[in-house]
């Protein structure tokens, strides 16, 4: 099982490269994020991941994007079968949690291997967590 966690988390982070910041960018980084333990099976294709984090806001003398552009995402592999799902981060240097639903699949009650990763609008605070998480 261990093995195919590390395979699985191995890939995930490729998945999400070219959404990374800069290595300048992310030594600046303020942000945590952890992923419960057990997840909720919503269907055969989707279930349900709860996180909890923080991010600082974006630079508003550097980014005029706004705060609605910072997010939160989650990609789960179970045997074989991924997922992913995102949502919109609230990034205001305060403890959040955010329940998440990864579609993809079929997924079935039992271990699986989770990714999760957020970002402010800006780049400039971002965290990731893995963890072997249970779908009930």
């Amino acid at each position: 099982m261990v093995r195919t966690l590390v395979r699985a988390l191995a890939v995930v982070p490729l998945l999400a490269f070219p959404l990374m910041p800069s290595p300048a960018l992310a030594a600046q980084t303020s942000a945590s994020i952890s992923i419960v333990q057990q997840a909720t099976l919503v269907s055969s294709t989707t279930i349900a991941v709860t996180v909890h984090y923080s991010c600082q806001p974006p630079n508003s003398a550097t980014f005029l994007g706004g705060p609605s552009n910072s997010f939160l995402a989650v990609d789960v592999s179970q045997n074989g079968a991924q997922g992913a799902g995102s949502v919109t981060a609230n990034c205001d240097d305060q403890n959040n949690v955010a329940t998440v639903d990864v579609s993809g699949g079929p997924f079935v009650p039992g271990s699986a291997a989770a990714f999760a990763f957020v970002d402010n609008a800006d780049f400039s605070s971002n965290a990731t967590a893995s963890a072997e998480i249970t779908i009930r």
